[in-house]
């Protein structure tokens, strides 16, 4: 899997800490091994309602948090979420102070547009999980 589509490990940390809810096939995971953890890595084999040999082959694994695609985060930030993150090209976006804030990959702007969102209003967690969950089923 190629992390520049997905919200990067910090950011779905972040997410999943403010509220966010976790249900997404695509995960950061470390795998653990005689009693050592490896590095974080990025999998989209991840969920919920594994039977039980799947959960048994996987059971090395150790979920840290979602990690959110693109198109994961368009749902969680539709139309009708404050206009001061409505613009976004390239990029980039205007984050509520006005300042223009880059990236370099989509997922990493969207994952902080969201973040900054949640900061701002952070009564709208229930919401975009029910939004999101909605899309999700």
């Amino acid at each position: 899997m190629n992390p520049i589509f997905y919200t990067t490990l910090e950011q779905s940390k972040k997410l999943k800490e403010l509220g966010i809810v976790q249900e997404s096939e695509n995960a950061w995971f470390t795998y653990e091994k005689m009693g050592n953890e490896q590095t974080p890595s990025l999998h989209s084999f991840y969920h919920k309602n594994w039977q039980e040999e799947e959960q048994r082959a996987y059971r090395n694994y150790k979920f840290i948090a979602s990690a959110f695609s693109v198109g994961e985060l368009g749902l969680m930030l539709q139309r009708g979420t404050p206009n001061y993150i409505s613009y976004m090209q390239m990029w980039s976006y205007r984050d509520a102070g006005e300042q223009i804030r880059s990236y370099d990959y989509e997922a990493q702007a969207r994952g902080e547009m969201l973040l900054d969102f949640l900061e701002a209003y952070s009564g709208e967690i229930k919401t975009i999980n029910q939004r999101y969950l909605e899309a999700i089923k």
